[in-house]
């Protein structure tokens, strides 16, 4: 199955989430919170990036950073995710 960017997809619903968290510095809202942490574990957990130590590491964090997490432990995942070169945004 191929990944779609947040771009592309067809739900109208994720587009005004990722723009609101790159253009903005406000806090997600809990539903706002959930449609985004949807989106990036469908990337994390996508085959194209096999395993390693590290993605193992984000698979186990998404949780408490993401899908629970504020601004800044959603930044710092995604910036542990372009070490390993998977770029959601």
């Amino acid at each position: 199955m191929p990944l779609v960017y947040w771009q592309d997809e067809q739900s109208g619903r994720l587009a005004p989430v990722v723009l609101k968290f790159l253009d903005t510095r406000e806090e997600l809202t809990e539903t706002e919170r959930h449609i985004f942490a949807a989106y990036l574990k469908i990337w994390v957990d996508h085959e194209w990036f096999g395993g390693g130590t590290k993605l193992a590491k984000l698979r186990r964090t998404w949780k408490t950073q993401v899908l629970n997490g504020d601004r800044r432990s959603i930044e710092q995942w995604l910036e542990e995710c372009l070490t390993l070169g998977i770029d959601p945004l």
